[in-house]
């Protein structure tokens, strides 16, 4: 048993550092781009420093507010004219608690105590959520409006 530990030791240890390389809090990005963020006029630092973003704010702004994508593509866009647009797509993606106003067995009432039918073996329901910030010519034109 103990040679069981001893290997699984060191591989936690890799998956947890891993983990915290791959989760940087705000301030860090700031840090990684500090350079650009000390020409932001103040209330667009706070802005990052709060984790939004708006129209206009470049890629860097947007690392810095809401971290690297989970994925990123680029495609074109026409107008009704026939003009092309090349248009970046930053994915961010995550898993939520699912809505505290599910009904049935296994969810939870509006005020967040179990329903009937909710167990401590009831598995915890989440749901996969997407912001999508788009970018053309390097400027933020939209984005998810929870953001």
């Amino acid at each position: 048993m103990y040679l069981i530990r001893t290997n699984i030791l060191p591989s936690f240890i890799l998956f947890v550092a891993l983990n915290c390389l791959a989760c940087s809090s705000t301030k860090d990005r700031i840090q990684q781009r500090i350079t650009v963020y000390d020409t932001l006029p103040v209330e667009t630092q706070a802005q990052i420093q709060n984790g939004r973003i708006d129209q206009g704010f470049s890629e860097d702004m947007v690392f810095m507010a809401l971290g690297e994508p989970s994925e990123t593509s680029t495609l074109t866009r026409k107008d009704l004219d026939g003009t092309a647009h090349q248009i970046t797509l930053w994915k961010y993606k995550s898993n939520l608690p699912a809505a505290a106003n599910m009904s049935g067995p296994g969810s939870l009432s509006g005020s967040g105590y179990p329903t009937p039918g909710q167990t401590a073996n009831t598995p915890a329901r989440y749901e996969r959520k997407m912001q999508m910030v788009e970018f053309e010519q390097g400027k933020v034109v939209r984005w998810d409006a929870d953001n």
